[in-house]
């Protein structure tokens, strides 16, 4: 409950008011562990989360030279793990020329906390 309150306090301070936070083991989803996984990933579908994604990018650039995507850590294993790696870079593809994926994320107080998804577009 301590650490729950204090990321919210946090987060608080830097003008984001009532993100949701999740309970979940880092460490067993690192290791593979499904069921953490889904803990880690069950704040939004990850799916409907790449097309609208892949929909604003389309609607916001005209002439799409290159473009990557910066995805936190569980979202590069979920993808992995589940077999949808493939088909995300396939989607990403056919918005334009991507050349590639980098998994990453933040910590505090030794938890992970960071669901982002970047996807850098160049024209």
């Amino acid at each position: 409950d301590l650490v729950e309150m204090e990321i919210t306090e946090q987060l608080e301070e830097y003008g984001f008011e009532g993100c949701p936070i999740i309970r979940g083991s880092a460490l067993k989803a690192l290791e593979g562990d499904e069921a953490a996984q889904d803990q880690v990933m069950e704040l939004m579908d990850y799916e409907s989360i790449g097309e609208d994604t892949r929909r604003t990018i389309k609607n916001e650039n005209s002439k799409i030279s290159f473009m990557f995507s910066v995805n936190c850590i569980y979202r590069h294993l979920l993808y992995t793990n589940r077999g949808y790696l493939t088909s995300f870079l396939g989607a990403m593809s056919n918005v334009g020329p991507h050349i590639g994926i980098v998994g990453g994320g933040e910590q505090y107080k030794k938890q992970h906390v960071n669901q982002t998804m970047v996807c850098a577009v160049f024209e």
